[in-house]
């Protein structure tokens, strides 16, 4: 503990009875404010007895330019009572994380938020000085991968629940410290990997069977938490996520080279969240040389909406889904930016989604004996050989190239597919892969997902980062981005 006129600073490690050998250099030092006032603040703060207004906030983009408050959809889609539906059962699976009662009883499983999955325990604990604030899955903890705490933040702002604040609050906090590296080592003694400020990987101890990976670091719930709540120890963990996103110089042989477009995607959307919290133009430079590598990629393949490396060593074939939400970053910066050479490999994107031959989406179809074939996509797609799989879940992670796509376009076509697209991922997403159901079947509604019980929080958060897009598209709430300087 040290003291001063600026404050007083103190470093905490738990008291674990034995030596205790912290790993990946978790542990840091956090800056206290300790005033004689904070009481007073408390008690104002409390009487003002603010409240949010979701619909004004996704007004001023603040969040996001692609934002809509929660409402019920039966009034909006009147006359396509299927859609009032899908879209109202969309709202209730964004809020199965946060509010038990859009929960339904799965099987032998109760209804579950999140509050009641962490407390019935999930290969682990959820609490305590290393646990609270992560969740656990199938392989261990997911490190709160797929941004929770962007998406329970959000949620938080679309709703004014204040059970989605505790939880985005919790998650960012953990990232922000537990779940952020932070020491300066490199990967390669000549220096050429740097890890600070990126998450550790979502399989393990909280993400400790493998070293820190761009493929899978989000700081956008930083920022939105910082800003939220001024949160200081959240905005260092954010701005340092943003450096070593700046750091890293993709090329396609150490990134896309073995099919991995994940490793230039989701970093180019933490430089976007980035550009859009501070304002600074190396966020926006850096995002575009990433988002050009992508597109040039593209490009040399042939510009058909995709590529597949040729390397002796790597799979040979794409992952369709995980190249839509590698857009996710490059989606963003069309917005910001306008650039139409970016705009024009979306819309391949989405024409090489939905071609005619062997497309990555296979389009629902009702079958001979009544029952339908929900829209799903293959885990593995190559132009040369049609896939037998059919992933709904997976198809609804296309939706955010599908709208841009159709809004960059103005086409009716990919306006409608987009739509078919998220009813059956309403209707049928925990189904089995790809099999028919009767077209009034409806799957359960829980956080602790049916089909996906064992990877519930990553489910929860790419359903998050990606089906999200469709609604405020499709309401017209999606703010326009001022590029004029000002």
């Amino acid at each position: 503990m040290a003291g001063g006129a600026d404050g007083i600073r103190f470093d905490i490690l738990p008291d674990t009875g034995a030596d205790y050998i912290f790993d990946g250099a978790r542990a840091k030092t956090t800056d206290f404010y300790i005033g004689q006032q904070t009481i007073s603040a408390r008690a104002l703060t409390s009487a003002v007895n603010a409240s949010l207004d979701p619909a004004y906030i996704a007004t001023t983009g603040a969040v996001r330019p692609a934002f809509v408050e929660s409402r019920d959809w039966r009034g909006f889609f009147a006359k396509d009572e299927l859609m009032g539906e899908a879209a109202n059962r969309v709202e209730r699976m964004f809020a199965s994380g946060y509010a038990v009662e859009a929960n339904d009883k799965a099987g032998a499983v109760p209804p579950t938020s999140i509050f009641e999955y962490r407390i019935r325990g999930e290969n682990g604990e959820h609490f305590g000085w290393r646990h609270f604030g992560d969740l656990a899955w199938g392989d261990g903890y997911a490190n709160v991968h797929y941004d929770l705490p962007y998406t329970l933040l959000r949620e938080y702002l679309r709703t004014g629940d204040a059970r989605a604040f505790k939880l985005g609050g919790e998650t960012a906090r953990y990232r922000a410290d537990w779940g952020h590296y932070r020491a300066d080592d490199f990967l390669t003694v000549d220096k050429t990997w740097n890890f600070k400020g990126l998450a550790f990987y979502e399989k393990g101890d909280h993400g400790t069977f493998k070293e820190p990976v761009p493929s899978h670091t989000w700081i956008e719930g930083l920022w939105l938490y910082w800003a939220m709540t001024g949160d200081e120890a959240a905005h260092e963990s954010a701005v340092e996520g943003a450096d070593a996103f700046l750091r890293m110089n993709f090329t396609y042989s150490n990134a896309l080279g073995w099919n991995e477009p994940r490793w230039v995607g989701w970093p180019t959307l933490g430089l976007m969240a980035a550009y859009r919290y501070t304002g600074d133009a190396r966020h926006l430079r850096k995002a575009r040389d990433n988002v050009h590598l992508l597109v040039q990629t593209e490009e040399s393949f042939g510009r058909k909406g995709y590529y597949i490396s040729r390397a002796a060593d790597v799979i040979q074939a794409s992952q369709p889904w995980a190249w839509c939400y590698s857009q996710l970053g490059v989606i963003e910066y069309w917005r910001e930016t306008g650039d139409r050479r970016v705009a024009d490999y979306l819309v391949r994107i989405a024409d090489w989604l939905t071609s005619k031959q062997n497309p990555p989406i296979k389009p629902g179809a009702m079958m001979a004996d009544g029952s339908y074939l929900p829209n799903g996509i293959s885990y593995f797609w190559t132009p040369e050989k049609v896939a037998e799989d059919r992933s709904v879940a997976l198809a609804g992670l296309a939706l955010p190239v599908m709208v841009a796509a159709a809004r960059i376009a103005d086409r009716a076509d990919l306006r409608d597919r987009a739509q078919q697209i998220f009813r059956d991922y309403a209707f049928y997403r925990d189904f089995n892969v790809g099999k028919s159901v009767p077209p009034s079947s409806r799957h359960i509604i829980n956080f602790r997902s049916t089909l996906y019980a064992a990877s519930s929080p990553k489910v929860y958060g790419q359903m998050g980062l990606t089906v999200s897009e469709y609604l405020p598209e499709i309401a017209g709430s999606v703010a326009a981005v001022d590029r004029s300087g000002h």
